[in-house]
């Protein structure tokens, strides 16, 4: 599947998919959010939910040219070879 037809899908379907197929890379803390990032397939996906109730805010989805990714390099943790 490809980002085009991933955009194509309800939120209930995005969600399977993101929660079936995708691996979390990292998660976020901003304000009153929680920002988590998921690889599915060769694209990434934000999930974006309200950090007191867990109630969905929005999904994003982008590829790996997008700067939304600029701000997860720094949380996530690579080790030095």
């Amino acid at each position: 599947m490809g980002i085009s037809a991933f955009k194509r899908l309800d939120k209930v379907a995005q969600l399977e998919v993101i929660y079936e197929i995708g691996d979390k890379v990292a998660e976020l803390e901003d304000h009153s959010y929680v920002l988590e990032l998921f690889q599915v397939y060769d694209f990434y996906v934000q999930i974006t939910s309200y950090s007191k109730t867990n109630v969905l805010f929005s999904i994003k989805s982008f590829d790996i040219n997008s700067e939304v990714l600029d701000r997860y390099l720094t949380s996530i943790p690579i080790p030095v070879i």
